[in-house]
């Protein structure tokens, strides 16, 4: 999974649409990938400020931060992270961030599923002009210097979870378990 042997596999489509007020909505899982009442705001409560991210960021002898997360989606959760740590976090902290999903948004869908980002412009810019495409594999990308490293593993959860563990990856500080509602996409 992690280094594709032979062909490479492009995923399925997320099918995503938009509600009338621009929330974006996954057909396929009839699910929406961020609240309505606001998309960063349920991000920094839930996952970042949930994992105590603020307080783990400004420790002074933490180097590396690791998060490790289940559906990437908008990259919302991402651009969270790495906006805290450009305002918040001790000199010299790195941020490694793991994201697993199966169904990865297409780069001409990204950019308006971002429309709700309210945060620093520029960094959703940075993500959107190096987006990887839907292929299988792991897909990493460095961002502020080599601060921020940001590994998009597109592939199922349950594939992904067992390679990453079977390779040794390391410890992960923080899980955000952000995939579509279990009801509606079991995997």
């Amino acid at each position: 999974m992690i280094s594709p042997r032979g062909p490479l596999r492009a995923l399925p489509s997320p099918r995503l649409a938009f509600d009338d007020g621009g929330l974006p909505i996954s057909d396929r899982f009839a699910d929406s990938y961020f609240s309505r009442d606001g998309g960063e705001a349920e991000s920094r409560h839930v996952f970042v400020d949930g994992n105590a991210l603020p307080e783990r960021m400004r420790e002074r002898d933490r180097r590396l931060l690791t998060v490790a997360e289940l559906g990437f989606g908008t990259g919302l959760n991402f651009l969270c992270c790495w906006d805290l740590l450009r305002r918040e976090a001790a000199p010299g902290l790195r941020l490694h961030y793991w994201s697993i999903d199966g169904y990865p948004l297409r780069d001409a869908q990204l950019a308006p599923a971002l429309s709700a980002w309210r945060g620093p412009g520029e960094l959703a810019d940075e993500l959107r002009a190096v987006y990887p495409p839907p292929v299988a594999g792991v897909h990493r990308r460095i961002f502020a210097g080599g601060r921020v490293i940001l590994d998009c593993v597109w592939s199922g959860a349950r594939e992904a979870l067992a390679d990453l563990a079977s390779r040794g990856t390391g410890s992960v500080d923080a899980w955000f378990l952000d995939g579509f509602a279990p009801r509606r996409n079991p995997d």
